[in-house]
């Protein structure tokens, strides 16, 4: 039986296998597995002292996980007379009174535009999570992002950097001229991510939350190029 060992002159040598380390981003979850206590006590009467520990490591997946957000507006009143109900404002957002937060807008249009995966199959993906968001839902919750981000598309410098060009074929794959409308301002941002190493998701929930309340005249700083210089290492988390 092959023991994975080269002979080199009186000792061996284990075959290098091959295996890449696994990337240092990814969080970790430690199990510790200690040695029991009989076995600590050495034969000549002495407790051993921990000298060492080997750590290998497996690559585990976890399936995507959703979070229900209940934003608590207070609501005051006098306790008098029961008048001058005042209650707090809502957050700003970039879709107003939209079911799906910020990171779920991401993660539908980062699903269709960069892993091109149909809005239909993304559905059943979501239907085995128990959650009941049909294509349609889905297809509007794109044609959100792409309004609320539709200042972005001014950027001449976002200009050159598209592509994909909208035209005869396109329409057709889209399905319709809105869909092409969408797919000519969504393709081109996350493949701009792309091109200059901005992680699609990252840069599109960041943008989102801030896209309501950014300064019209610093609209520039919320393309990819101007994000990343601006924002990225200040970002949310995905």
């Amino acid at each position: 039986m092959d023991s994975g060992e080269t002979p080199v002159r009186g000792h061996s040598r284990r075959r290098p296998s091959g295996r890449r380390p696994l990337p240092a981003h990814l969080p970790r979850r430690r199990v510790e597995v200690d040695v029991p206590d009989a076995d600590k006590r050495c034969g000549c009467g002495h407790v051993k002292t921990r000298i060492e520990a080997s750590v290998p490591e497996k690559l585990e997946y976890q399936p995507a996980s959703f979070l229900v957000i209940e934003t608590v507006r207070a609501k005051y009143a006098c306790p008098a007379c029961h008048e001058g109900v005042v209650e707090a404002p809502t957050l700003p957002q970039a879709v107003e009174e939209s079911l799906a937060a910020e990171g779920l807008l991401a993660h539908v249009v980062v699903t269709k535009y960069v892993d091109l995966t149909p809005l239909h199959r993304l559905s059943g993906i979501f239907a085995r999570e128990g959650l009941d968001l049909p294509r349609g839902t889905l297809c509007d919750w794109v044609a959100d992002v792409a309004t609320a981000l539709a200042p972005i598309d001014n950027n001449r410098a976002e200009n050159q950097l598209r592509v994909v060009a909208v035209g005869r074929k396109n329409w057709l794959f889209a399905g319709s001229f809105e869909g092409a409308r969408r797919a000519a301002l969504l393709y081109p941002l996350v493949q701009s991510c792309r091109l200059i190493d901005v992680p699609p998701f990252e840069y599109l929930k960041d943008v989102l939350l801030r896209a309501a309340t950014h300064p019209q005249a610093l609209i520039a700083q919320l393309t990819p190029r101007g994000w990343r210089d601006t924002f990225q290492s200040h970002s949310t988390s995905p």
